[in-house]
């Protein structure tokens, strides 16, 4: 309602009535951003969950194929050993001098696997000693790599210790410290040898102990 008083421009108020159709727009206006909100968020969700999936796929991959690798150096490793006695092998190793290398070559495995075997003479003219390097790689594109790598010597290396300590050594309680060849007898204290020497790299306590 309107009212005039003297000179006083009219003063008065007006009530908007909303209408059912207006009502609806509104609700309209809302669910959208909230559709539009809620479809983001679960595209993000499902990214990361694609995503996270594919990840832990080649990861499980690399694993596998790291240790076939493995299986293959193992194999060639083994190879080469059983090789060794050979006269062609033993030739061609016995013939290396002090820091030589005879490089094997690959070898490739029944199941797309390859090994490569390097044979280094290490010793200093002494007892020939020989570093075996095995590398095991499979031949698909991504697959894995590994390396082994093994000692050995003519006539075999033998640790001519009974005990060794990398510190200090303390023996005490009546301990007993002797040698006996298994392949021979079983071990009996009034015939072992003499061969248990000790050893280490600082000081050897010994207390009420016997090595021999």
């Amino acid at each position: 309602m309107l009212t005039k008083s003297g000179n006083q421009p009219y003063l008065g108020s007006a009530t908007m009535k909303l209408t059912d159709g207006d009502t609806r727009n509104a609700r309209r206006g809302f669910v959208l951003p909230a559709v539009i909100f809620s479809v983001a968020v679960m595209s993000i969700i499902v990214g990361v969950a694609l995503s996270t999936a594919s990840d832990e796929r080649r990861a499980s991959r690399a694993t596998r194929e790291s240790m076939l690798a493995t299986y293959a150096a193992e194999a060639g490793l083994r190879k080469t050993l059983g090789s060794l006695p050979d006269s062609a092998m033993a030739a061609n190793v016995a013939a290396l001098n002090s820091g030589d290398s005879l490089d094997l070559g690959w070898q490739t495995m029944p199941n797309k696997a390859a090994y490569r075997a390097v044979i280094n003479r290490v010793d200093n003219g002494g007892t020939n000693q020989y570093m075996i390097v095995v590398q095991g790689r499979r031949t698909e594109p991504f697959g894995g790599q590994s390396t082994i790598v093994a000692q050995v010597a003519k006539g075999g290396i033998r640790f001519k210790f009974g005990v060794y300590a990398q510190g200090r050594l303390n023996i005490s309680g009546g301990g007993l410290s002797d040698s006996f060849d298994s392949d021979v007898a079983a071990y009996n204290a009034l015939t072992a040898g003499s061969n248990g020497d000790l050893a280490g790299d600082s000081t050897i306590t010994l207390s009420s102990s016997t090595g021999r």
